[in-house]
């Protein structure tokens, strides 16, 4: 019977890719008796995808630790989120999946860069030749003050790189370590570079993120005017009608002026920065949202 629930899932998403709602529906419902884990994390994705109620009583399914991640994350429960993709990781330790998603979480969302490193780890072990795990981890890495081993990880990461994806979240974490070791005028490139790859791609998502994170790492060694006017550049990204509520989660969270006390200011003025920020949010020109 669960592979009949699977196959009815199955079915569904592909009604669903030839515009036939309606044969779609009658899928979904056969799908969701007695269905399996499997079957409940592509009903998740199809109710997203169509816009369609979920049934919340799917997620008592047992092992169906994917959907109740994801399921999570839309309800912005993201510590609950985050223990159910450690126990999709426990489940499917050998997927990379879980290990992505769970460092993602983490570190986006729940700033826990430790946390974040040990889904990394995770991921890294079991998958030694992802480019984006190994990403994840020279990332956390950074975050936590370990930039010999955060270097090490990211040149893995590069020689591994197949992706446009790749290449653009390599270059964002290597201007998070360029930061990190003070050195806050190659890593503004080092961003800029990963803000034009994504937006030459059309991915609005990594060229935001990209932009967030420059931000952020710009607000730590920046001097108290450049923090209020970054500040106030960012506001007008959450402004910006059509931006996703998991966007506009991690802007707010990154882009919070850091405290002024006890910061290691970099001897810059504001006019040095200014240029930078100008070509940092040009490309987002290239997305209808920003016209």
């Amino acid at each position: 019977m669960h592979q009949l629930a699977e196959l009815a899932a199955a079915m569904a998403t592909l009604e669903i890719d030839g515009g036939n709602l309606k044969r779609a529906k009658r899928y979904v419902k056969l799908a969701q008796i007695l269905p399996n884990d499997n079957t409940v994390a592509q009903l998740r994705w199809i109710s997203r995808e169509c816009s369609w109620t979920f049934d919340p009583r799917l997620l008592e399914t047992p092992l169906s630790f994917e959907a109740q991640t994801k399921h999570f994350m839309l309800g912005e429960k993201m510590c609950a989120a985050v223990l159910s993709c450690q126990q999709w990781l426990d489940d499917e330790p050998f997927s990379a999946n879980p290990a992505s998603l769970g460092c993602f979480i983490a570190t986006e969302h729940l700033q826990d860069f430790a946390l974040g490193k040990e889904f990394a780890v995770s991921g890294v072990r079991a998958n030694p030749t992802n480019a984006g795990l190994r990403n994840n981890l020279a990332f956390a890495e950074a975050m936590t003050g370990e930039l010999i081993s955060a270097r090490r990880n990211l040149e893995l990461g590069r020689a591994l790189a197949t992706s446009n994806t790749d290449n653009v979240i390599l270059s964002a974490t290597e201007g998070c370590i360029l930061f990190k070791e003070g050195k806050p005028v190659e890593g503004r490139q080092k961003y800029l570079a990963a803000v034009r790859l994504a937006s030459d791609a059309r991915n609005l998502d990594l060229a935001l993120r990209a932009i967030v994170h420059a931000v952020h790492e710009q607000m730590t060694t920046a001097p108290g005017e450049a923090v209020v006017v970054l500040a106030k550049t960012c506001e007008i990204l959450l402004r910006t009608k059509g931006l996703s509520t998991d966007l506009k989660s991690i802007i707010q969270r990154w882009t919070k002026p850091t405290p002024l006390v006890g910061r290691i200011v970099a001897p810059e003025n504001i006019e040095s920065i200014k240029p930078w920020v100008d070509e940092l949010f040009a490309p987002l020109a290239k997305f209808s949202l920003f016209r």
